[in-house]
C-alpha cells in the first residue's frame, strides 16, 4: 500500500506558475505544497491578457485540479488550471485561421496562442486567412475570444 498522497480530482488546490516551456504545450506550476505540477495549455480555463499562454508570469498564483502521474519532474498533472485574467482587457491583433465553420473558428496568433473567433462581419475567412480580431472577455464563454473586424 502507497503512502503518497492522492489528490481528489474534483478539488481545487493552491499554487503559482514556475516557469513555461518554448514551445507553450505545457507550464510548469508548483502547488502550495511545493510539488511541481505540468499543466498543459488546455486545461487553463483563464489566461493571462487576452487569453495569452505566452504572457503568464512566474510567480502568477493559479488555482488547479490536478491527478498525480508518476514523472521525474512533476508529481502531478493538472486537468484544469485557473489564472487570474484581467477581464477588462481588449486589443487588436492579427491571426492565422486554423479551422473554420460557419461563424466561428480557431485562429493562432504570431506567438503561437490559439483563439476561438467569432466572424460578425461580411469577411468570411477561410483557413489559412490573416484576420484582424478584436480581443475581448466573453462572459458567455467565460474566456477571451476574437471577434473579426
Amino acid at each position: 500500500m502507497s503512502d503518497r498522497w492522492l489528490p481528489n480530482p474534483n478539488e481545487f488546490y493552491d499554487g503559482i506558475l514556475y516557469s513555461s516551456f518554448p514551445n507553450k504545450d505545457y507550464i510548469v506550476g508548483v502547488l502550495s505544497t511545493g510539488e511541481r505540477v505540468w499543466i498543459p495549455t488546455r486545461t487553463i480555463t483563464y489566461g493571462g491578457p487576452g487569453g495569452h499562454y505566452c504572457h503568464r508570469l512566474a510567480g502568477t498564483a493559479i488555482s488547479v485540479r490536478i491527478e498525480r502521474q508518476d514523472h521525474p519532474r512533476a508529481a502531478f498533472k493538472a486537468l484544469e488550471c485557473q489564472i487570474e485574467a484581467d477581464q477588462n482587457f481588449t486589443a487588436t491583433e492579427q491571426a492565422t485561421v486554423t479551422y473554420w465553420k460557419g461563424i466561428s473558428g480557431a485562429a493562432q496568433r504570431p506567438c503561437g496562442c490559439y483563439i476561438f473567433t467569432r466572424d460578425e462581419s461580411d469577411i468570411h475567412p477561410n483557413v489559412g486567412d490573416i484576420i484582424t480580431i478584436s480581443v475581448a472577455f466573453s462572459e458567455f464563454r467565460q474566456d477571451f475570444m476574437g471577434s473579426v473586424i
